[in-house]
């Protein structure tokens, strides 16, 4: 539906084309092919630039807040991994936050097993969507544990590009099983983490921050320094405030 990186202007992609389709009972995968693994510079602002373009792209075809909007990452090296997994993060908090559901589509061995390997460490999309070629029409993985991802969460490309006729028209096409069924309700999906990060006195500010609380419900954080030297972090969790004394 948009990106830099699309491959066609599909001209024909438009919103009466999706309300025709939408009538007739089809459902949608709308994916956004933007900038790759090799063209990331500055990950936060290019991922939280990407999911306001998406969120365009999809609300003028039709699409309201709930859907899920797919980013498009194609298999990349190793080498650029920190800086995808930063994208992703910053693709999937925005788009959260403009009140729609985040998928990622990447290939298993690179992009799927980057999040797999952090899903701890980052903030995760709502439903992957995992370019594995082995013919199964389903939605397992040998490198995805059944527990992630495992409510209605995934899309699987389970074949790549082929010839397929339809209607007299025979066009290059993937194969996808998908199982997704995300909830209805379009509020922002909370899921804050809080870090911490330590000045010494005259020291740099340029030092890694530490994760201190990964509850993925905080809502809102705040800090107060006191005239006894303490720092206060307060967090918002699920309705109630917590306090952390440094």
């Amino acid at each position: 539906m948009g990106g830099s990186q699309r491959a066609c202007s599909q001209p024909n992609l438009t919103a009466s084309w999706v309300q025709q389709r939408a009538t007739d009972g089809w459902r949608f995968v709308p994916i956004y092919v933007g900038t790759q693994a090799s063209g990331i510079t500055s990950p936060a602002t290019q991922g939280a630039a990407a999911a306001d373009d998406a969120v365009d792209d999809a609300t003028a075809l039709g699409f309201g807040p709930g859907a899920t909007l797919y980013y498009d990452m194609e298999a990349y090296s190793s080498a650029y991994s920190a800086k995808v997994l930063a994208f992703e993060e910053a693709w999937t908090e925005r788009i959260r936050a403009r009140g729609f559901h985040s998928g990622w589509y990447s290939s298993s061995d690179s992009g799927i097993q980057d999040l797999v390997g952090n899903v701890t460490g980052h903030t995760m999309p709502d439903v992957i969507f995992d370019a594995l070629w082995n013919g199964s029409a389903n939605t397992a993985d040998p490198g995805v544990p059944g527990n992630l991802w495992s409510d209605h969460q995934r899309v699987h490309q389970y074949s790549g590009g082929h010839g397929e006729s339809w209607g007299g028209t025979t066009i290059d096409i993937d194969q996808d099983y998908l199982d997704v069924q995300m909830a209805t309700d379009t509020s922002p999906v909370a899921h804050g983490r809080v870090w911490d990060r330590a000045r010494p006195d005259g020291g740099p500010w340029d030092t890694n921050a530490t994760l201190i609380d990964t509850n993925d419900a905080i809502t809102a954080v705040a800090a107060a320094g006191l005239p006894d030297g303490t720092v206060h972090v307060q967090a918002l969790v699920n309705g109630e405030i917590w306090d952390r004394t440094r």
